[in-house]
């Protein structure tokens, strides 16, 4: 993360605007910049790993995020979803994540019938009715034992205090030169500064920048990973054993 304090960030912002009388309004303007940015992009520092969450026997579905109980962070994306057998020598499974607009409304997972359970292979996520930052995770088919599952979701880090308490607290962000540009390009749209059109811009650059360089994994494996549903190894049952298109 940045090695600025709020304080810092909103004092060198203000200072380049000329605007040091804006301090009471910049915390809500970083907050609110903030907010934005978690949201806009696949973030690997806002990654959260979250393991052996029960999904009990039959259970159509789960809330995930503040109106659960299950993981109560503020969560944005689901990035990897894996369902294990604890009394199958531990067998795992990756589940398929697909969103309300990907999913054919043929495979409804809220339209199976509780007679006719299986081990998921699909989790669709939708947005809770009430909360934004919570989801509801239904299971195809749905589960016919219960399976521990872990997650790894983007999390939304909490508000910063807009009091002079959160003055001392570092932002969940990796540039420290982007925050002062966001401060800066506030700063001059209060007074209708002609040098504000330049400060957007220039905010905008410093973001595209910050998406290639903390947007990506920060480990890389040399192994290519298969889909094992897909990809099996081949034995001598296998069609064209022992070479594809062989005897």
């Amino acid at each position: 993360m940045g090695a600025l304090s709020r304080l810092n960030i909103v004092t060198r912002g203000l200072n380049l605007a000329g605007q040091t009388g804006l301090g009471a309004e910049a915390p809500f303007w970083l907050n609110m910049w903030l907010a934005d940015v978690y949201d806009s992009w696949y973030w690997p520092f806002l990654y959260s790993r979250y393991v052996n969450i029960v999904v009990p026997q039959l259970a159509p579905s789960l809330v995930i995020g503040p109106a659960g109980t299950i993981v109560t962070d503020k969560v944005t994306k689901f990035r990897r979803a894996v369902l294990a057998d604890v009394s199958n020598q531990g067998f795992k499974n990756e589940l398929d994540i697909t969103s309300g607009d990907t999913v054919s409304n043929l495979d409804e997972p809220s339209w199976l019938d509780s007679t006719t359970p299986g081990t998921p292979t699909r989790m669709l996520v939708e947005h809770h009715a009430t909360d934004n930052d919570s989801w509801n995770v239904y299971f195809a088919p749905i589960p016919d034992k219960a399976y521990r599952m872990n997650l790894v979701l983007q999390r939304h880090p909490a508000e910063i205090d807009v009091t002079s308490a959160g003055d001392t607290v570092r932002p969940v962000y990796p540039n420290d030169m982007t925050m002062v540009q966001c401060l800066y390009a506030f700063g001059l749209s209060h007074q209708d500064d002609e040098r504000e059109p330049m400060a957007w811009a220039r905010l905008d650059s410093l973001l595209r920048q910050d998406r290639t360089k903390y947007g990506e994994m920060v480990g890389y494996s040399s192994r290519l990973m298969l889909n094992p549903r897909l990809f099996k190894t081949r034995n001598k049952s296998s069609m064209g054993w022992p070479w594809p298109g062989g005897p």
